[in-house]
């Protein structure tokens, strides 16, 4: 599944509106209605509360989008637990799956997963 880099191509200029929708885009508009959506059902299913979006793309059948989770509040901050879950959005904004990815703590640094 072909993946589009909606955040990328917002960031570099893209184009217009209507040059990134003919391209298959989405306006900066609809992507905050996403992300929005997203994190209140996450939220809602986990109990947790949302810290970061790292991710979002438009996918054949909706929206990809990558968010990190506050698991565990510590103290100093930079022990906190943090987790990445992916989730999946039709594309009227309800939720069709997510999971987590794994965890970590807030201060270590993120490392990509190697492709098998």
């Amino acid at each position: 599944m072909k993946m589009k880099s909606i955040v990328d191509e917002t960031l570099t200029g893209g184009g217009s509106v209507a040059e990134r929708a003919s391209r298959g885009m989405a306006p900066p508009a609809e992507i905050s209605t996403m992300v929005e959506a997203a994190k209140q059902q996450l939220a809602g299913l986990t109990g947790l509360r949302p810290v970061a979006v790292s991710g979002v793309a438009h996918e054949e059948k909706g929206w990809c989008l990558h968010f990190d989770m506050l698991e565990m509040a510590r103290i100093p901050p930079a022990t906190d637990l943090i987790g990445e879950y992916v989730v999946h959005l039709r594309e009227d904004g309800t939720l069709d799956r997510f999971e987590r990815r794994r965890s970590r703590l807030r201060g270590d640094p993120r490392h990509e997963e190697e492709e098998i």
